[in-house]
């Protein structure tokens, strides 16, 4: 691989861009690997391969078609869909059009889509069929302009698609599409639609966004983060050239891409570089282990507790994984009992890497830098600045804690909507702070100590504690509640909730009751796994909620 290029910066360090980086679009960048590497396959899902001049032709009928349904440049389009071919084409799509991609998590409940499409305006969405529920009941409050729904078999022929069906593979579901001319079926409006791009939009990569996506709020309410085409384009590049990565990779996309990682871990570096990604609707260990064996995947990146699934799977040594050249922890750093046991059985190091949504993922890693690493060390920066800083905002010695802060191309623009949330996590020297505490040792390492906020962090997924708060507080019976991580073996974290009741329900609540209450508001991963009632919160004098109190209470 490349040597990194560091340079000492009083107690912090810079890193220049680890490959040149282009003053492009996110579409222009397709464009020119659609040119260079148009006959090789961009990206496969269920067993369809897709070429790079498959992927440019396609967005440019979606991004025609949006123009056409009066779609422009800073709009917001919205999209709930998981990993597959259709997510990447209305992607590219919307970007091309200069308009703005929110992607929405595909567990979410109708009040989480709700707030997403309120906060950002979306004008249009585009669904998979089997999540058509939920936006069918936030069209009722928020009617959309265009809805395009998508199908699994929208690239199988004519002939997959009905045995598809016969054989229960494929469902079908019971869309209204005649007589209302806001919905649209995916395959057909790509047919419909000419190919001919003539569009010329002027985009502007270091100011105009390309991408909002909500991420945890420790005050409960989800923050947009704007993303710049720049944000983007500077991460694939240090990324694609942190893996020396080239045409005959091939990566396996585990995270979903309405999280940061799915677009830089590694789908759009393997479209920059004319490798090929590997897409799959839905995690499964051994549907994951059987395709890295199939396209001999080299590339992949998961959460620690994936790795375990994969270690613990009893048809493991089934599968060749030997092709895999780099395997990526994210989310969390990776255990050392890990670490061994996935040394042992693949002869390969998990990669510590760390990094937000605010910092378009990977900002430091420790690809390669040193043997024998600590599982809190994350490395060194891919690029930009990194920094440990005092509650002022000053630089601390070297070993000193403080909080962990970036700064350079790849951070943010700022919150959508929100300027005096941005105001917050910026210091008046532009460093973005993390709410993470770290050191930096006296080689330059940065080390992960924990984290400032509340955020859980359960399987790679970040989830605020005020908003399972506000859910259960909703809960007639609840006169109060808490809610903490606590330790769990495969997720790493998982959610506790402590509740008080009223008087007169004590007794009568039970923990099943509360936690399908919270089921049927939000996604299953932010549910508490586990309720314990207690008398009375542990408060501070301010009244402020001691959670570390009960975080050691477990």
């Amino acid at each position: 691989m490349p040597a990194l290029s560091h340079l000492k910066y009083d107690e912090a360090w810079y890193a220049k861009p680890m490959g040149r980086v282009p003053d492009i679009s996110l579409g222009q960048m397709l464009r020119h690997s659609a040119r260079k590497f148009g006959s090789r396959t961009a990206a496969i899902c269920l067993d369809y391969p897709l070429t790079y001049a498959q992927l440019d032709e396609l967005s440019d009928r979606f991004a025609t078609f949006l123009h056409q349904r009066g779609i422009g440049k800073g709009d917001r389009v919205a999209t709930l869909l998981p990993n597959i071919l259709q997510h990447l084409v209305v992607f590219f799509g919307i970007v091309k059009l200069g308009a703005i991609s929110v992607p929405c998590n595909v567990m979410a409940k109708e009040r989480e889509l709700d707030y997403f499409i309120k906060d950002s305006g979306a004008r249009a969405i585009v669904v998979l069929d089997m999540f058509y529920d939920v936006v069918d009941k936030v069209r009722q409050k928020r009617p959309f302009e265009t809805v395009v729904v998508c199908s699994l078999g929208d690239f199988m022929s004519p002939v997959k698609r009905v045995l598809g069906r016969l054989l229960g593979r494929l469902r079908s579901y019971p869309i209204p599409y005649g007589g209302d001319p806001s919905l649209f079926r995916f395959r057909q409006v790509l047919n419909a639609t000419k190919d001919d791009w003539c569009l010329k939009v002027d985009i502007n990569p270091h100011a105009d966004p390309l991408l909002i996506l909500y991420t945890a709020g420790t005050t409960g309410e989800p923050k947009g983060v704007v993303l710049t085409h720049r944000n983007f384009i500077y991460n694939i590049v240090n990324t694609s050239s942190a893996e020396d990565t080239g045409p005959d990779d091939i990566a396996l996309i585990l995270f979903p891409m309405f999280h940061i990682s799915g677009y830089i871990l590694f789908t759009l570096p393997s479209l920059y570089i004319g490798g090929t990604a590997v897409l799959h609707p839905r995690f499964d260990a051994k549907e994951y282990l059987r395709l890295i064996d199939k396209y001999k995947v080299t590339l992949f990146a998961a959460p620690p507790t994936v790795y375990v699934a994969f270690l613990n799977h009893p048809e493991f040594s089934k599968y060749d994984v030997s092709s895999l050249r780099f395997a990526y922890g994210c989310g969390a750093p990776v255990p050392s009992p890990l670490q061994e046991a996935w040394n042992r059985a693949t002869g390969l190091d998990l990669i510590n890497g760390y990094g937000l949504t605010e910092t378009t993922a990977t900002a430091v890693t420790s690809l390669s830098r040193k043997k024998n690493l600590e599982p809190s060390c994350i490395g060194v920066p891919v690029g930009g600045e990194v920094a440990i800083i005092d509650e002022d905002g000053k630089i601390v010695p070297r070993g000193q804690q403080g909080e962990i802060a970036f700064r350079g191309p790849q951070v943010m623009k700022e919150y959508w909507n929100k300027p005096e949330e941005t105001k917050k996590v910026f210091t008046k020297d532009g460093w973005f702070r993390t709410g993470d505490a770290g050191y930096m040792s006296e080689e330059g390492f940065t080390y992960f100590v924990e984290r400032i906020k509340d955020l859980i962090i359960a399987s790679g997924y970040n989830i605020a504690p005020a908003e399972i708060e506000a859910v259960i507080q909703e809960h007639p019976a609840v006169k109060e509640s808490a809610v903490v991580s606590v330790p769990d073996e495969y997720r790493g974290e998982t959610v506790k909730a402590f509740v008080v009741l009223r008087e007169q329900f004590k007794g009568r609540c039970t923990e099943e009751e509360i936690i399908e209450f919270c089921r049927e508001r939000m996604a299953a991963y932010k549910c508490p796994r586990k309720v314990e009632f207690i008398s009375e919160l542990p408060k501070s004098p301010t009244q402020k909620v001691l959670r570390k109190l009960l975080r050691e209470r477990g």
